[in-house]
């Protein structure tokens, strides 16, 4: 009678046991792509711009023109402006850091967000780009919290 009263919770854990390493499996990855490898073309005088390949044939267009930035993103409709405006950037460091991260989720071909960082004039700073609507979604300050976003943005 002992046993019956506690065969519900030893299936309960034996189940936990048998899903948990499914779900430490299922998390979100990234692939980095280093800024070294990508084309960078001369638009003008003060103003270049650096063609990055990603995952599955999605790009980035990341331009930079002396005192500020721009992001676009190409998923297969064209490249979409990822701000309504460019960012302003510091007059240190930068304008990017050395890797653009693209987040995919488990077993997908794409990636579904992307995270580059920038020297902005409020400091050292990573954008954080949602891929399905080639927006940005935010800027934060340290590699976790712009991981968090991004997968938050994955669903």
């Amino acid at each position: 009678m002992t046993v019956a009263r506690h065969l519900p919770i030893m299936s309960a854990l034996l189940l936990t046991s048998l899903v948990a390493p499914l779900d430490a499996d299922a998390a979100n990855r990234s692939v980095f792509v280093s800024l070294d490898s990508c084309r960078v073309e001369s638009v003008n005088a003060e103003e270049e711009v650096f063609y990055c390949r990603g995952p599955g044939g999605v790009a980035a267009a990341l331009s930079n023109a002396i005192t500020r930035v721009g992001l676009a993103f190409d998923t297969g409709r064209g490249y979409v402006p990822a701000t309504p405006e460019a960012i302003l950037l510091s007059t240190s460091g930068g304008p990017f850091g050395s890797k653009l991260e693209w987040r995919m989720k488990p077993g997908a071909s794409k990636p579904c967000a992307a995270i580059l960082r920038v020297w902005a004039e409020a400091g050292q700073l990573l954008t954080v780009t949602d891929l399905s609507s080639g927006k940005m979604a935010g800027m934060v300050r340290s590699n976790g919290a712009a991981q968090s976003l991004a997968d938050d943005l994955c669903g």
